[in-house]
């Protein structure tokens, strides 16, 4: 495509050039000119390309497909780099989410995903980290929150989510467990206190917060 575009644009500069000028000499230099700054602008231009797919893969690999929000690898990946700073990490699930599952609807399995996850971008801060962790279970972390933005969050996620699918408006409930990071508590044991709070929360009932202290190692 390039090739073509220069031979049609240095032909046209032939042209013009002999229309300027009878001499064939200074007619060929120009041409010649020409072509050679035209083709040394194409490694940039493939470059430049190339650079901006890598970017965009790059972020397709730290993405969940169908939340949009990040994967389990880079949600882990992020809160190790955050744990430096103290904060409040949750772990929340969509109660009713089998029961979705079960029903072999995926284009409604994929509603209540997305749903659960704009809920998540809405009550959260661009500098909080949320994942798409399993299924339907997504991680939040607050770094720098105290524990009460942390509860007055997960407060608002239980009240879940409400898609409209073909067999009707679905309404699933969210629980929610959470655990304090205190700075210097290693990632491993931050995620299997978390998830045994939300495990903890939802043997309560639907829609439950359950805060529970860092498992010890």
């Amino acid at each position: 495509m390039h090739l073509v575009l220069i031979l049609g644009l240095a032909t046209t500069l032939s042209l013009i050039a002999q229309l300027l000028s009878p001499d064939p000499v200074i007619v060929k230099l120009v041409v010649v000119i020409v072509v050679a700054v035209l083709l040394a602008t194409i490694p940039v231009s493939i470059m430049l390309r190339l650079r901006e797919n890598k970017r965009r893969m790059h972020q397709m690999a730290q993405v969940d497909g169908i939340t949009g929000v990040t994967n389990q690898q880079t949600f882990l990946q992020r809160f190790t780099r955050a744990l430096p700073q103290s904060g409040v990490l949750l772990m929340l699930d969509l109660d009713q989410f089998k029961k979705v599952n079960d029903m072999g609807d995926a284009h409604a399995t994929q509603l209540c995903l997305m749903a659960l996850a704009q809920r998540c971008r809405e009550v959260t801060r661009a500098t909080d980290i949320v994942g798409r962790l399993d299924g339907a279970v997504f991680g939040i972390y607050l770094p720098g929150a105290p524990i009460e933005r942390g509860r007055q969050i997960a407060d608002e996620l239980t009240k879940g989510i409400q898609v409209v699918t073909p067999r009707g408006v679905l309404h699933a409930t969210v629980s929610v467990g959470i655990v304090v990071a205190d700075g210097w508590t290693p990632l491993e044991r931050l995620m299997k206190s978390v998830e045994q709070a939300l495990d903890l929360a939802k043997l309560r009932g639907p829609a439950q917060v359950m805060l529970r202290q860092v498992v010890a190692a």
